[in-house]
């Protein structure tokens, strides 16, 4: 039964990202900076192909308590991630492009989620990969799919901090001292 609740994630997540890139695009005529350097590419390449290997990986055959309750601690965290990170989104109205752009209007945002996390929707979506990794029952499954989120994420950020930097100066580097990129670190 996990199996199909986890393939269902997978697929409303998938769906939601497709959403978030058909409407949240950043448009030439409000963009002031944009330089995605190919990361928003390397999202799509690297997050459903990781969860399709993923899946191929996956443990059909051992479903015991053990790991019919690991799955479901699983999905409980990709679930906890997938409202992170649009909470995230939705906090950040206009100023969220799936493109690593700056609008005219933007302004950097230090309060609810972003007082203590520069980038909440990354880690919504690194929770969403941890929830994926751990609820197909295997291993290799887990490594596939967390470690292609965590390296697709982090360079992200990279790309993204290079331009908030250029763009804020001063501001954004307080901002960096006084926050956690994701949550530990």
């Amino acid at each position: 039964m996990n199996i199909q609740i986890t393939i269902f994630f997978s697929f409303f997540f998938l769906v939601s990202e497709l959403l978030l890139m058909l409407l949240k695009r950043s448009h030439k005529s409000e963009t002031k900076s944009q330089n995605d350097k190919k990361s928003l590419r390397i999202f799509w390449i690297v997050i459903p192909f990781s969860i399709t290997i993923g899946f191929f990986l996956a443990d059909y055959q051992n479903w015991h308590n053990l790991q019919q309750t690991l799955a479901g601690i699983g999905l409980v965290i990709g679930l906890s991630g997938l409202v992170i990170r649009w909470l995230s989104i939705l906090q950040l109205k206009k100023d969220f492009t799936v493109d690593v752009a700056i609008n005219s209007t933007h302004q950097l945002q230090t309060n609810l989620m972003y007082r203590y996390i520069r980038h909440p929707s990354y880690l919504g979506l690194l929770l969403i990969g941890l929830g994926l990794g751990i609820a197909m029952n295997s291993l290799w499954s887990f490594l596939i799919v967390f470690v292609s989120f965590y390296v697709a994420i982090l360079y992200r950020i990279k790309v993204e901090e290079s331009i908030l930097i250029e763009e804020f100066g001063k501001s954004y580097i307080d901002y960096i001292y006084k926050t956690k990129r994701l949550l530990f670190f």
